[in-house]
């Protein structure tokens, strides 16, 4: 399912052609591949699957003049849905860069014609490419001098902002003035203007374009050393997305391709847009695209079986690894390079109230998870401190309910890094625990005040008898002295109920 535009003899292409078309008759079209899990999940969420065509990338994906969106791609994916049995939700979007955005921010599930590159990987799965694009660069006709951009020092040259040629350029021709141009559309007409010198862009697009606008004083004066492998790419946190985009390719018929190859690739009359001797070379390989289709789609058929035998166990095995993890009774997240969720347990939902739509690839997680702003600053800044090596450190989560969870994380990530994951961390629901420690902390503070008022009392009680045990004795004192005087005198006391009251209370 793959083409390939490139140069090479008419005359050494068509008996390889011919020879390719009746081996590729004979071929046996492949059942429906999708697994009970993976046709479970589909049917869940057929007709949500969120799909952004390109507005303006002809013949690939582009709107036509009734503003219906068609090219290859949407061919493509209209035989993917029909072979699966399932309907993507379309996303509109203004130019590729908004696209990027929503991709990025997760507003779009599946993006198409999509150029494979380390920093887009970091957030999206890719298949296989369904086609190559050499990028050519266009100059006015008047340019004689220029063949490639090595040539081109100090000259102004347009790229689509966005796309992978624009961050290739800028890396490898430093000494270029790089001039951003929302789509091919735009940059072509200012070269035309003479706006700027050359532009690169994938040839495909390129010719379709000029001959819809009728410019005729272009010409191709060379070509980039970097081939378009243009794919489906789908957002990394749904891996089973992937293995269902990947078997729906596989599952294209090669007739249904190549005819797709000759509806959509085209080039311009001759004098119109393209040179004569560019245009020359450029029908040779409109001829050998239809080889290369072949090619490309029978050497796929023979891998197919090999590759999804190889495959299965790897599929079931990550099937089991993401279904144990989903259903842990902890708690269980995963943070890219850039701090967005990519993961989120069923467990973080159960606790949370949040699901993992709702969190994962959402910029506004963590203020949701902490709404008061120095608190979450405070954790912040503490965990870059601590790193992603730590045991039950807790912190409070404001639930979707308004309620305050007291969670133990824990993370070994910094020592056992997982690919795709920049940290991941399990959590523990501590709530209970903690509130119970709080409630026998305040129930012994409470203890400790009774005992002290307690105690307080006793010592009042204790100081009172024993003033009183200090009068008493005075007062014994005072008797015996007055006793004795009066023994002196002669006039001994008799003996009555005061002694006998004296000796009840020892005095």
């Amino acid at each position: 399912m793959i083409f390939r535009l490139e140069d090479y003899g008419m005359r050494k292409a068509f008996p390889a052609l011919l020879l390719l078309m009746m081996l590729v008759g004979l071929t046996a079209a492949a059942s429906d591949p999708l697994t009970t899990e993976e046709r479970r999940w589909l049917d869940a969420h057929a007709g949500e699957i969120r799909f952004a065509p390109s507005p303006d990338y002809p013949p690939v994906c582009f709107r036509d003049e009734n503003g219906e969106y068609c090219g290859i791609t949407m061919d493509i994916i209209r035989l993917m849905e029909e072979r699966l049995g399932f309907r993507f939700r379309l996303v509109e979007c203004q130019n590729w860069a908004e696209i990027m955005a929503r991709v990025k921010s997760g507003g779009i599930d599946v993006v198409g014609d999509i150029q494979e590159n380390a920093e887009r990987r970091r957030y999206l799965r890719f298949t296989q490419p369904y086609i190559k694009i050499p990028n050519a660069i266009i100059v006015r006709r008047d340019e004689t001098q220029a063949r490639g951009l090595a040539d081109m020092d100090g000259m102004s040259v347009a790229v689509v902002k966005g796309y992978a040629t624009f961050d290739y350029v800028a890396e490898q021709y430093p000494n270029v003035k790089m001039v951003p141009v929302p789509d091919t559309r735009t940059g072509l007409q200012m070269v035309s203007f003479g706006s700027v010198d050359a532009i690169v862009t994938d040839l495909a697009v390129a010719s379709r374009t000029i001959d819809e606008l009728g410019i005729d004083n272009l010409h191709v004066a060379g070509w980039l050393d970097y081939t378009w492998k243009l794919a489906f790419g789908s957002r990394s946190d749904w891996p089973i997305l992937h293995d269902i985009l990947v078997k729906g390719l596989a599952q294209m018929e090669e007739e249904e391709l190549i005819e797709i190859t000759r509806q959509w690739i085209r080039l311009p009359p001759h004098g119109r847009s393209i040179s004569p001797r560019v245009f020359r070379g450029l029908m040779i390989v409109c001829a050998l695209v239809v080889l290369a289709v072949i090619a490309a789609l029978l050497w796929n058929r023979v891998l197919r079986r090999h590759v999804q035998d190889a495959t299965t166990d790897l599929r079931e095995s990550e099937s089991r690894l993401r279904s144990i993890i989903e259903n842990m009774p902890v708690m269980m997240d995963a943070f890219d390079e850039d701090g967005m969720l990519v993961a989120w347990s069923r467990e973080c939902e159960e606790v949370t109230g949040y699901s993992a739509e709702q969190m994962v690839g959402n910029p506004r997680a963590m203020e949701m998870l902490y709404p008061e702003p120095e608190y979450r600053e405070k954790m912040l800044k503490a965990w870059k401190e601590r790193g992603n090596n730590y045991r039950n450190w807790e912190w409070d989560i404001v639930c979707r309910d308004g309620t305050v969870r007291t969670i133990a994380w824990s993370s070994s990530s910094a020592l056992f890094p997982i690919p795709g994951w920049s940290s991941w961390g399990i959590g523990v629901d501590v709530t209970d625990r903690v509130r119970a420690q709080e409630e026998i902390h305040a129930v012994r503070d409470s203890l400790e005040q009774h005992v002290s008022e307690r105690t307080d009392e006793l010592r009042k009680i204790v100081r009172t008898m024993a003033g009183r045990e200090v009068r008493m004795a005075e007062l014994k004192k005072k008797v015996r002295t007055l006793e004795e005087r009066l023994r002196d005198l002669g006039q001994a006391p008799e003996r009555g109920a005061s002694d006998e009251a004296n000796e009840e209370y020892n005095i």
